[in-house]
């Protein structure tokens, strides 16, 4: 029993200097594991920790491990008043020099502060600025585009847009393009997606491109079609028969139901053979049909 007794108290004790340590503020163990130590001299941290913390993700000190200037700038911008936390990330979001790794970071960092920073109006032209710069950068362009459309700048929505119409011009793939401008409310590209549907360049450019025609009249016939078109992906043909669905319902081709007693002794060959989009179509029209 007393040796249970000790083991108690010991752990009391543990417990109790546990507790009286937890107000410290400390270095994540994920910084004390890359060697953040040895550029503090301890896991312990103050705002002077955080100037040599700075010294080591731009400074003299730079230490060269991308893993850990990445922990160390969030813990920079989590230690810094709300109205410059944004200065090192754009700093660093801006140079072309800096590794890819350390500058998504910043990217990622800034893009919360922009939601959050009081002093954001003042900033944002540096921030879109230092995101056309990224763009530059094939590992971050889609990223930064998507920032930058987020932020309802027309300049990114132009690149889009005349990368679509013209290949040779183009940043980024045809389906990534219509994918960013299917977020920006302005960008209507109801014509080029046409084009794209009509004579898709791939699958996937051309699933972009309906997704763009939802809310197109004059594109009824053109979904209709694509429903009915088994040479299309079952992907893109169920994508057509929900964009039909919400745009013109009395258009969308809907097969009737088979009865049981309608099929031969091939019935389990039938089965096997019937167009899988027929029984999604099935499903949207039933789903109308309810009775609120």
């Amino acid at each position: 029993m007393s040796s249970i007794e000790d083991y108690r108290r010991q752990l009391s004790q543990q417990v109790a200097v546990e507790r009286a340590h937890s107000n410290e503020p400390r270095w994540s163990s994920r910084l004390e594991s890359l060697g953040a130590e040895d550029v503090l001299g301890s896991p312990q941290g103050d705002m002077t920790d955080v100037d040599n913390l700075r010294e080591a993700v731009v400074g003299r000190q730079l230490n060269l491990d991308p893993a850990f200037r990445v922990e160390a700038l969030g813990q920079i911008v989590s230690k810094s008043e709300p109205s410059t936390a944004h200065q090192l990330p754009l700093e660093i979001l801006s140079n072309p020099q800096e590794t890819v790794q350390v500058r998504l970071a910043a990217l990622r960092l800034l893009e919360l502060l922009a939601i959050s920073s009081p002093t954001f109006p003042e900033w944002r032209p540096a921030y879109l600025e230092s995101l056309r710069i990224a763009i530059e950068t094939s590992e971050l362009r889609l990223s930064a585009f998507s920032a930058l459309i987020s932020q309802g700048d027309r300049r990114a929505q132009e690149l889009l847009i005349r990368g679509l119409e013209d290949s040779e011009q183009a940043l980024v793939s045809p389906a990534d393009a219509l994918n960013l401008l299917s977020e920006d409310p302005h960008a209507d590209v109801r014509e080029l997606a046409r084009q794209i549907v009509d004579q898709p360049p791939d699958e996937r450019t051309l699933e972009a491109a309906i997704r763009h025609l939802a809310g197109d009249p004059s594109s009824v016939d053109r979904l209709r079609a694509l429903v009915s078109d088994q040479q299309k992906t079952i992907t893109a043909r169920k994508l057509a028969a929900t964009a039909l669905n919400a745009l013109a319902p009395e258009a969308l081709p809907v097969p009737e139901t088979r009865r049981s007693n309608d099929f031969s002794a091939e019935s389990a060959d039938v089965e096997a053979a019937e167009d899988p989009v027929e029984e999604f179509v099935r499903i949207l029209a039933s789903r109308r049909r309810r009775p609120s």
